[in-house]
């Protein structure tokens, strides 16, 4: 797996609501691609799909490198991480779908 292009922290910088709402439905997007991995089945979390998942990661940050975008997508990331280790299956996670 490649390491991420940036620290997993940065000092706080304010952005206004509009890029803000940009940045949360791009993020939002980037999850939907990968929620419904599961382990053990044709859809699983392989090392392929480990670097589509960190690209795309490295593209919302150079595209967005706020504060925000790497908060929200380390959340996202370790949410999918759980879902690699745990198996956690996409019925489970989205009985209000």
């Amino acid at each position: 797996m490649k390491y991420f292009k940036f620290p997993l922290y940065s000092e706080p910088k304010p952005i206004n609501n509009t890029e803000l709402l940009k940045v949360y439905n791009e993020c939002w997007d980037w999850m939907k691609k990968y929620r419904g991995l599961k382990n053990g089945t044709k859809e699983c979390f392989t090392e392929d799909k480990w670097a589509e998942i960190i690209d795309g990661y490295d593209e919302l940050l150079t595209k967005y490198p706020y504060p925000f975008t790497s908060n929200l997508l380390n959340t996202l990331l370790s949410e999918l991480k759980a879902r690699d280790l745990a198996a956690y299956t996409y019925e489970e996670d989205n009985e209000c779908e």
